[in-house]
């Protein structure tokens, strides 16, 4: 098997080692091919695969049918569902990964429409595409996908974090965070700054989540966040624990709840949205310096607003580029014929934590140096 040389964003890798996400791989050459006429989307960084998948229990899929097929035969397809920062950095990276292999990529965004993911499907079965790649809006999708992997077309599967009795064995690997170490990472790093802030005092937390859209990831994100800060010995008690996981609404929610609470000192937030929304309830009521917000999920928007002032102090969220890469490498490399080896049987394959830390800048300028180079930030 030859992969791709290189190395992932080498900061990004030496923040996630000393938090300890997974650890590095070595990586081999990237198979010829006619990659600059192949792909049909030109991705804009260097990406390759770095980690070691965890091991977990599962049998080899059904072998695709048409393998081994040559790089300049093989088409794939690579499906997300959300126009936003994350879901597109996962589809520029299965697009370098194409022009890395040199075979050709399809890419669709469903919407978070199920409908819409299941017409994709039988659209790029029809058209005779070899693989896919996807990004899955809820566990529902998963069963479609079992059935067409079981018809020799390889399936992997990016950005989801299906629970225990989530039937993997049909697929060629999942490729995401997990949710938990995610934001037992996230409280590890914020406690220390909590008690430096507040000492012993109990400190109040306002909860905003996801729970209504996606409520098991949503849960374990917040319970494994307020774990990590007991085990780290913080005192503190939870005032609300609310939905809202859209900016606006987030505004909204986290702005009543400042009003409601005149001694709240910490917001954790689910996710992005939540974040965002709560930084800037937190500038609008003038608690700048009183309130701080905490919570799982990366992004340029929450890098910017971390330079502009100190609410934020601490993000935890997925890298998004390693993810939609090495989904998209497993399955070409099956299509290529690899099915040898026991990485293909390992089902859970996490990918490293990206920090930012309001206490620690140079985690800032990493981050956003690797969006400049793949062209999101300027």
């Amino acid at each position: 098997m030859k992969r791709r040389a290189g190395k992932w964003i080498a900061a990004v890798i030496g923040i996630s080692m000393v938090l300890g996400a997974c650890a590095g791989g070595k990586a081999e050459q990237p198979v010829p091919g006619n990659s600059q006429e192949n792909v049909q989307t030109e991705a804009r960084t260097d990406g390759t695969v770095a980690s070691e998948s965890q091991d977990s229990q599962g049998t080899l899929p059904v072998k695709p049918k048409d393998a081994p097929m040559k790089p300049e035969d093989i088409t794939i397809a690579c499906v997300v569902y959300q126009e936003d920062q994350h879901q597109g950095i996962i589809t520029q990276a299965a697009q370098q990964a194409a022009k890395d292999y040199g075979v050709q990529i399809l890419t669709a965004n469903t919407g978070g429409d199920n409908a819409k993911d299941l017409e994709l499907m039988n659209t790029y079965v029809t058209q005779g595409v070899d693989g896919l790649v996807w990004a899955p809006s809820s566990e529902v999708v998963l069963t479609p996908l079992n059935n067409i992997a079981d018809k020799g077309i390889p399936v992997t599967i990016v950005n989801g974090t299906p629970n225990a009795n989530v039937d993997l064995s049909h697929l060629y690997g999942v490729f995401a965070n997990d949710n938990a170490s995610m934001s037992k990472t996230c409280g590890q790093i914020s406690a220390p700054i909590v008690k430096e802030m507040y000492g012993d005092k109990q400190v109040k937390i306002a909860v905003l989540q996801f729970a209504a859209l996606a409520n098991e990831a949503s849960s374990t994100r917040v319970n494994a966040f307020l774990d990590a800060l007991t085990n780290e010995g913080v005192n503190y008690s939870v005032v609300t624990d609310q939905d809202a996981w859209m900016q606006d609404e987030a505004i909204q929610v986290a702005g009543d709840v400042i009003t409601g609470n005149p001694d709240l000192d910490i917001i954790f937030c689910a996710n992005e949205g939540a974040i965002v929304g709560s930084t800037m309830a937190v500038k609008n009521a003038g608690k700048e310096g009183q309130i701080y917000v905490f919570g799982i999920d990366v992004s340029v928007q929450i890098s910017q607003m971390m330079r502009e002032s100190n609410i934020c102090q601490v993000a935890v969220g997925q890298n998004s580029y390693e993810g939609g890469y090495r989904a998209a490498e497993q399955c070409i490399q099956v299509l290529m014929g690899d099915t040898s080896t026991e990485q293909y049987v390992q089902k859970w394959n996490a990918c490293e934590d990206m920090v930012l830390n309001q206490r620690e800048p140079e985690t800032i300028e990493i981050y956003e140096q690797q969006m400049k180079d793949l062209g999101v930030m300027k």
